[in-house]
């Protein structure tokens, strides 16, 4: 029973040892930490260099919940991005400290970059928004290259924020990483001089490495340029692309939709398609002529706009004298005093190159009709995807919507009538009797 007394209070203080927490007493901090000093210096050639890279903070800085044991999934390990080992380096927590090396250690003649991204915590769990790099080389000549450029997403038209940015140097492949900001940026160096092949892939799971099925491009750099441009990443496939489905669009359209995004710039002629009507005996050619991705069909057959009613051109022109004397009773805000100024207005950033959209939509224009309530046959050959793969011609069958019968537009138009009395008749006409 004694021993069990002595035991006790030792259990305890191991227990209080083991968790960490803040420090008690003093008012709590509500700033993150500040990385103070980095080693070794950036940019230095350093011939021999055995030790560890360092960042050092300005207080305790949390481990996390999930500790490093060299997986990469580990709380500070998804924070480290060192370049050009592109295995998971060793990453160590030392209370205001995180040093990292490569798992087979330093190479020489080798720039080496260390990137610390967003996301150190203290043990109030005070976030930093800051990223932090180290570059130095192991010999040879001190790096000064730069490479800076936009990862776009094609299907989007837009920026990629944290797209996994890649320049292999050549012709050695040496590979080295970062990731780009909130609007698809990047700068990435320094780096050893020379051309360079840069890669920008959609980081889905944000490991920082490419994975079958994510969205990516390339562009090479040769070494006189210092920018890669814009990057425009899409998924590609080494399969052909199959039909997913077969629509009627109108009286001589029909909407294949495919498996994959196909190239937006391909055009098909008529000995690429096949289009015929289904009889009991025999198949009716619909006589196609060209075919098109979506995009470029609608510029080039644009749809043609129905005619507005009286009744709504009436209605237009009150929402617009309407809203031509608020624009005239109110003054701008800049004008008003004692008023506070208008927030700035934020522009839309845009991508700069003009590329079409990208889709899986190849539309065909017809001679012939494609009528209502009837069975059709399609069969497209050459048709390419985004990525350049071209395979065997497909074919689908399927039938058309079928037309309205009178039963049909008698029963619209009834529905129609009873709408309109009932929102003619008085809400309290049924209520109140005569007086």
């Amino acid at each position: 029973m004694h021993r069990l007394r002595r035991i006790a209070p030792a259990a305890l203080l191991l227990g209080a040892c083991a968790r960490m927490a803040a420090p008690p007493g003093g008012p709590a901090r509500l700033t993150p930490p500040v990385l103070v000093a980095v080693f070794p210096d950036s940019v230095k050639v350093l011939p021999g260099f055995r030790g560890a890279a360092e960042f050092r903070f300005d207080e305790v800085i949390s481990e996390g919940s999930q500790p490093n044991f060299g997986y990469g999934n580990g709380d500070i390990e998804k924070l480290v991005m060192l370049s050009p080992d592109t295995a998971v380096p060793s990453v160590r927590w030392h209370r205001d400290r995180i040093t990292v090396r490569p798992r087979k250690g330093w190479q020489p003649n080798t720039v080496y970059r260390i990137e610390l991204a967003p996301g150190v915590t203290d043990l109030r769990q005070n976030r930093s928004k800051l990223s932090a790099v180290i570059t130095f080389a192991t010999g040879g000549e001190p790096p000064t290259r730069f490479v800076s450029g936009r990862a776009v997403d094609w299907a989007a038209h837009a920026g990629v924020s944290e797209a996994l940015i890649e320049a292999f140097h050549l012709p050695d492949s040496a590979r080295y990483r970062t990731v780009t900001d909130s609007t698809g940026r990047f700068r990435l160096g320094p780096l050893p001089s020379g051309s360079y092949l840069v890669a920008a892939t959609i980081d889905q799971n944000r490991d920082h490495r490419r994975q079958p099925g994510e969205a990516w491009d390339t562009v090479r750099v040769a070494a006189a340029q210092d920018t890669a441009g814009e990057i425009w990443a899409f998924v590609r496939d080494t399969l052909p692309p199959k039909i997913q489905d077969v629509a009627r669009q109108d009286s001589q359209s029909i909407a294949v939709t495919f498996t994959r995004p196909i190239d937006p710039h391909q055009h098909l002629d008529s000995t690429s398609l096949r289009v015929g009507l289904v009889l009991p005996s025999d198949t009716v050619s619909v006589a196609p002529l060209a075919a098109y991705p979506k995009a470029a069909y609608d510029s080039i057959y644009p749809r043609a706009v129905a005619p507005r009613t009286p009744k709504q051109d009436s209605v237009a022109r009150q929402d617009s004298v309407a809203r031509d004397s608020a624009a005239r009773a109110a003054p701008p805000r800049r004008f008003m005093r004692g008023a506070r100024d208008a927030p700035p207005v934020r522009t839309v950033d845009s991508v700069r190159q003009k590329r079409p959209p990208l889709g899986s939509v190849l539309v065909i224009h017809s001679r012939g009709r494609i009528e209502l309530g009837k069975s059709y046959f399609v069969e497209v050959k050459d048709v390419r995807t985004a990525g350049g793969i071209t395979g065997p011609p497909v074919s689908r069958r399927f039938n058309t919507p079928k037309a309205p019968t009178a039963a049909d537009s008698a029963k619209a138009r009834a529905d129609s009538v009873k709408a309109d009395s009932l929102k003619r008749v008085k809400p309290d006409s049924t209520v109140h009797g005569p007086r």
